[in-house]
């Protein structure tokens, strides 16, 4: 149905008078008349008694006067949210993380984005590993909080590097290494490791390996895990040791959580999102995301 002739009818019906409803409208009379008459035509209805003066509306007028209220309020509110959208002022943006303690860089981001845009939805998703920049190449998430744990392409992808993720070694409480408030790797050269497994974080844990190695000694690890739980649980109850990103920092109680002296990174956590990405409300998300709400205060 034309907007055009749904205006022009509620014109003439709110004014009972087709002269002084085209000067509202800044049509002319005879033309508004042609135009209503084409409305009529193209419901098969008379909508106008015009043997009174005001009109009247008859009962087909009456009921096309509540439709076209109803249909002209809605195309005002999907205007309104359009234009809502494109300022991001509303909208969606489906945002994916990794686990691993992104939650405290997240959580103030989607707050401060919130502060001015009440009417804005952020659905969050949770993806592991690879299913990260699947989803993102499926457009099922707009934008991704990405931990670099496996040797992933980027090719086609817009990335920003965030932070590269400190390690820490995650001790049982009271264990002499972390009286200090900080423990080099060669402290732990005796030590046995519990670690997330290879099969589930290889960069990551090639890279914890490396860097004992570098330290002058080969990691015992005499068991890989998959979750983080597990692997806290083991060194609170089993007197292991583990290596870990500081997105494990203060996860789980009774267990001393150290940076690894001299800090060094073992994991880039990026932004990451598609070049075709248009949504309006990503730009105001990278820039509300500070690394700062997530790392220990004299971490890089």
């Amino acid at each position: 149905m034309d907007l055009r002739l749904l205006r022009y009818f509620v014109a003439v019906a709110e004014e009972r008078n087709f002269t002084t409803a085209a000067r509202r409208l800044h049509v002319s009379q005879p033309a508004l008349s042609q135009q209503i008459k084409l409305l009529e035509r193209g419901l098969d209805a008379e909508l106008l008694d015009r043997s009174t003066q005001p009109l009247r509306l008859t009962p087909a007028g009456s009921e096309m006067l509540v439709g076209a209220y109803r249909l002209l309020r809605c195309v005002e509110d999907v205007d309104r949210t359009v234009r809502a959208t494109t300022s991001g002022q509303a909208g969606v943006l489906r945002i994916g993380t990794t686990w691993g303690g992104l939650y405290d860089m997240l959580l103030p981001a989607m707050r401060a984005l919130r502060a001015d845009r009440p009417d804005i939805q952020l659905p969050v998703t949770q993806l592991g590993g690879r299913d990260q920049l699947a989803a993102l190449r499926r457009d099922e998430i707009d934008v991704m909080l990405h931990r670099h744990t496996h040797k992933d392409s980027f090719d086609g992808i817009e990335r920003t590097v965030l932070f590269d993720d400190p390690m820490i070694a995650i001790l049982p409480l009271g264990h002499p290494a972390g009286r200090s408030g900080r423990v080099r790797l060669a402290d732990l050269a005796d030590e046995r490791f519990v670690m997330i497994g290879r099969q589930v974080k290889p960069l990551v844990f090639d890279r914890c390996v490396q860097l004992c190695h570098q330290a002058g000694f080969e990691p015992d690890v005499v068991a890989e895990v998959l979750e983080p739980m597990a692997l806290a649980l083991a060194v609170a109850s089993e007197g292991v040791v583990s290596l870990s990103g500081a997105g494990m920092a203060n996860r789980y109680p009774g267990l001393d959580y150290l940076l690894v002296d001299p800090v060094v990174g073992i994991a880039e956590v990026s932004a990451v999102w598609l070049p075709t990405c248009r949504n309006a409300l990503l730009e105001p998300f990278l820039a509300a995301l500070d690394p700062s709400m997530y790392l220990f205060d004299d971490a890089p």
